[in-house]
């Protein structure tokens, strides 16, 4: 049939021609499909997925004879399970720069009409290289991130997701990756994304529990505290190991100082549930030390003790108050005095070798439980002056109450107590606040270790079971720190009592803007040329 007089030599199929390309840089091809949504097929540049394919022993590799952008286009033949396009029945090609691909001339001998048939693999032993266009580039293994002569720009850039990029650990900043992302078909290569989530189903949420909410507390300061100083090592190893730069959460020493300060306003809620026993602890020893004052009084003044009792209360408020206004901020002075990240910044920065991060005391152990005691302590101390002089405050509005209602008794129940010319009530002594004060201060563990009310009425009752887990993973669920790491109040004490005083950098509170009498427009357009609106303000034409 091949012979005969009827057969056409240039129908379609009689000259197969094969080939084998690279797909050439995509800033020559990837105009040729809008990047995002579009209403008019008119506003389409071109037409199909089309791409230019430089075509070997066909196309000069050095693009002196044929440029990147003088190649034919080239046409994707679909699988049958791809559908044309008809009815809605499509697939998109999965195609990227420095591809190889392969396929054959649709106008034989002609060959300017390549269509694509399909395109070969990698494997994860290739080393890609990362530009494209170039003479050393051409026929070579490309990324499909590489850059081109002319980057893409905005969304259209491709970025490697995490799952994109490989894990591979590289201790030495000095030997760069050659294969930084994963532009293989193997999928079970360990990426980015496999170690962020392992990290995230290994990072411990902190859990608080009602049946001992300071110990409670103190443990979830541990468990906080741990989770900063693993994300502050991970960040100083980042500065030469390539799986760490690539997960860890801190980018910069502005990061690492961000993360603290969020670190110290989560800490800071659990801090306030102990000033809120302390406090609790207070008013009951003030309750029970003016006690026997309340019932020694007449029955027509006890009504108004309660006017004192109420404004004590009120006090004791303000003080805790006070004691919370700023503690994001103290705590975050002292979190830096202790871990002093810029310190470790530079260290790290300037004795960077084959291991950054892991040179002794750059390591960073887990956080045992006497460092959150510690920085309880810490807390405490730097409040102490602020305490004392608001009780003394209370004790002053106490004293004073205390003589006013004791001259309303009779003479002859009064005396004299000590060097004061108090009267008092005949064998009932002024509850001394500042010995108080001083047990507050000195005595922590009492306070701490305070129970107002118990469950146990008459002795006799079940006691409930004991919450066990501490924290919460993902991984793991609930778990509980080990009998050795459980708070001792004794120990937070005994700190506050030996420790100094830290000097504690607060900054000061940004006051509320005030608008005087006779105050001058204010101009808010920041540009030489000021807007119509902006002359309107001024000359008061609107509102």
């Amino acid at each position: 049939m091949e012979g005969g007089t009827l057969f056409n030599p240039g129908f379609l199929g009689a000259n197969f021609l094969w080939w084998v390309g690279q797909i050439a840089d995509d800033s020559t091809w990837r105009d040729n499909n809008l990047p995002g949504k579009f209403e008019s097929p008119q506003s389409i540049p071109g037409w199909g997925k089309r791409y230019k394919v430089r075509i070997i022993g066909l196309h000069d590799k050095e693009e002196t004879e044929i440029p990147s952008d003088q190649l034919p286009w080239a046409q994707v033949m679909y699988p049958i399970t791809a559908g044309g396009g008809q009815a809605n029945a499509s697939q998109t090609p999965n195609l990227r720069h420095g591809m190889f691909v392969f396929g054959f001339f649709l106008d034989g001998q002609e060959q300017q009409v390549p269509v694509i048939m399909g395109v070969l693999g990698n494997n994860a032993q290739t080393k890609l290289g990362k530009e494209i266009g170039t003479d050393n580039a051409n026929f070579g293994p490309i990324s499909g991130f590489a850059e081109g002569k002319v980057p893409p720009k905005g969304p259209a850039k491709p970025v490697p997701p995490d799952f994109g990029k490989t894990a591979t650990a590289v201790s030495n900043s000095s030997t760069p990756i050659s294969n930084p992302t994963i532009e293989h078909p193997d999928a079970h290569q360990l990426s980015v994304a496999d170690v962020k989530r392992e990290e995230k189903y290994q990072e411990k949420i902190p859990l608080m529990k009602p049946d001992n909410k300071i110990g409670s507390a103190i443990k979830c300061i541990q468990t906080v505290l741990d989770n900063l100083t693993k994300k502050i090592d991970k960040y100083l190893k980042s500065i030469g190991n390539y799986i760490d730069a690539a997960t860890t959460i801190y980018n910069t020493i502005n990061d690492v100082l961000n993360g603290i300060k969020n670190v110290a306003c989560e800490i800071a809620k659990y801090i306030k549930l102990i000033l809120d026993k302390i406090m609790e602890y207070l008013l009951k020893v003030l309750n029970k030390a003016l006690t026997k004052v309340v019932s020694a009084m007449p029955a027509s003044l006890r009504h108004l003790f309660a006017d004192i009792k109420e404004l004590l209360v009120e006090l004791i408020m303000c003080l805790l108050n006070k004691l919370t206004q700023n503690l994001c901020d103290i705590i975050n002075s002292l979190l830096n005095d202790i871990i002093k990240p810029k310190e470790l910044d530079e260290k790290v920065r300037s004795s960077r070798g084959p291991c950054p991060g892991n040179n002794g005391d750059l390591t960073s152990p887990d956080v045992p439980i006497c460092s959150a005691q510690n920085l309880v302590a810490l807390t405490l101390k730097s409040q102490q002056k602020v305490i004392e002089d608001e009780l003394q405050k209370i004790d002053n509005v106490l004293t004073t109450s205390l003589k006013d209602l004791q001259g309303k008794l009779a003479p002859t129940s009064s005396q004299t107590l000590g060097s004061s010319n108090i009267p008092s009530i005949p064998g009932v002594s002024i509850p001394d606040l500042a010995g108080l004060v001083g047990n507050i201060t000195t005595s922590i563990s009492s306070a701490l270790s305070f129970e107002n009310l118990k469950l146990s009425i008459f002795g006799c009752e079940l006691s409930p079971n004991i919450a066990l887990s501490d924290f919460y993973t993902l991984a793991r669920g609930g778990s509980g720190q080990p009998e050795s790491q459980t708070p001792n109040a004794n120990d937070i004490s005994n700190a506050v009592q030996t420790t100094p005083t830290p000097n504690v950098n607060v900054p000061e509170p940004v006051p509320f803007l005030d608008i005087r009498q006779n105050e001058p427009n204010l101009n808010f357009d920041t540009s030489d040329a000021r807007t119509p609106d902006a002359i309107a303000r001024e000359t008061g034409q609107f509102a």
